[in-house]
C-alpha cells in the first residue's frame, strides 16, 4: 500500500510539473500584434493599404484591395480576404469574392465578356471595339478565386494553392504569374497547382493543364480549349502551338483519369492512365467567338450541339484503357492496353 501510494504522488508531481512546463512556454511566446489598421473606403477595410471603396464591400488583409472603372454602378458586395488579395472591376461589375494570399480576379470589359452576355444585357460598340462595356453591370457575372496565388477572369472560378514553378505539359508555369496561364472567360479550374487557359474549360484535380497562348488580344486563339475538361491528376491539354488548323486545339477534348495527354487536338476522348492523342483535329467552330453572340445558355448549348456534329466532332478519337497512342488520327477508336494508331504519310 505505501508503494502504491508513493507511485501516485510521484505521478501527480510529473504531470504538475509537466503542466507548468507548458504553461511557461506559452507565457515566453512574445504575442505579435495583428495588422489592425483601418484602411479606406466606405465599406469594411482592415489591414495596411486595405481599400473597400463601397458600403458592401469587405477587404481584409494588408494590401487587399477592390477597385471599380466606369464611373458609377448598382453592382457590389465584393469581398476581398488576403495579403495582396485583389479585385479589379474594369466596368464596376460586383458579386466577386478573392481570398488566399495574391488571391486576384479581373473582371474584364472584352470581347469575350460581350460575345458570351447571353442575353442578360447589352454590350457597347462592335467586334472590333477595344472597350466593351455592359449596360446593366448588375447583369454581369462576377468571378471567384480562393487559394493563394489564384487568378479568375469574368465568370471562372478557381480554388486551390498555386506554388508551382516549372514545366507543365507543354509549357513552363510560374505560380507567381498565374494570370498568363488562366485568361480566358467562364473557366472552372479546381486543384492545386491546376490551370486552365481556355472559355468554358473545367479542370478538377491536381497538376493538370489546359495550355494556350491566348493572351487576351483578339488574334491570340482565344477559340483554342473550349470546353475542354479534365477530371484526375496530371493530364494536359496542350494547345500551345499556333500555326494552321491549330487554332482549333484542345476544343471539346475531356480527359478523365491519370496521365493523359491531347496535342494538337480536338474532339478527342481518353478514359483511363497514360494514354495520348497527338495531331487529331479537324475545323470546329464554337458558337461565340467567330459567329452571332448567343442570346442564352440554352442557344450556346445548341450552337456548339451543331458545331460539333457539322465538324464529325473534329478528331474525333476515343482512346479507353491505359497506354494508347493516337498519331494523326480521325474518327478513330482504342479501347484495351498499348495500342497504337497512326496516319502514315
Amino acid at each position: 500500500m505505501r508503494t502504491q501510494k508513493k507511485c501516485t504522488r510521484s505521478s501527480r508531481f510529473r504531470i504538475t510539473t509537466i503542466a507548468i512546463a507548458v504553461a511557461s512556454s506559452f507565457a515566453m511566446t512574445p504575442a505579435w500584434a495583428a495588422d489592425t489598421a483601418v484602411g479606406s473606403g466606405t465599406g469594411v477595410a482592415y489591414g495596411t493599404g486595405s481599400d473597400a471603396p463601397k458600403a458592401e464591400n469587405v477587404a481584409v488583409g494588408k494590401g487587399a484591395s477592390i477597385s471599380y472603372s466606369n464611373g458609377d454602378s448598382a453592382a457590389t458586395g465584393d469581398i476581398v480576404v488576403g495579403n495582396g488579395a485583389n479585385i479589379n472591376n474594369y466596368a464596376s461589375q460586383g458579386g466577386s469574392i478573392a481570398i488566399g494570399k495574391n488571391a486576384k480576379i479581373e473582371n474584364m470589359a472584352g470581347g469575350a465578356e460581350a460575345s458570351f452576355a447571353l442575353g442578360q444585357t447589352t454590350y457597347s460598340g462592335g467586334v472590333f471595339s477595344s472597350v466593351r462595356i455592359p449596360a446593366d453591370t448588375t447583369k454581369v457575372v462576377g468571378s471567384i478565386a480562393i487559394g493563394d496565388n489564384t487568378f479568375a477572369r469574368t465568370g471562372s472560378t478557381m480554388i486551390g494553392s498555386h506554388n508551382y514553378r516549372g514545366d507543365l505539359g507543354d509549357t513552363t508555369v510560374d505560380s507567381s504569374q498565374t494570370r498568363a496561364s488562366n485568361l480566358n472567360v467562364y473557366a472552372t479550374t479546381i486543384g492545386a497547382n491546376s490551370f486552365s487557359n481556355g472559355a468554358f474549360t473545367t479542370s478538377t484535380g491536381v497538376y493538370n493543364i489546359i495550355s494556350g497562348e491566348y493572351n487576351g488580344g483578339r488574334s491570340a486563339n482565344g477559340q483554342k480549349n473550349f470546353g475542354a475538361t479534365i477530371t484526375g491528376a496530371l493530364n494536359s491539354v496542350e494547345s500551345m502551338g499556333s500555326a494552321g488548323i491549330d487554332r482549333y486545339s484542345g476544343i471539346a477534348n475531356s480527359l478523365i483519369g491519370i496521365a493523359n495527354r491531347t496535342q494538337n487536338s480536338n474532339g478527342s476522348l481518353i478514359f483511363g492512365a497514360g494514354n495520348e492523342i497527338t495531331n487529331s483535329h479537324a475545323s470546329i467552330l464554337p458558337g461565340g467567338f467567330l459567329s452571332s453572340s448567343p442570346s442564352s445558355a440554352k442557344d450556346l448549348a445548341n450552337t456548339l450541339r451543331k458545331s460539333i456534329k457539322d465538324s464529325d466532332s473534329g478528331g474525333a478519337t476515343l482512346a479507353i484503357g491505359g497506354g494508347n497512342t493516337a498519331d494523326y488520327t480521325q474518327a478513330s477508336q482504342l479501347i484495351g492496353v498499348n495500342n497504337t494508331a497512326h496516319r502514315h504519310f
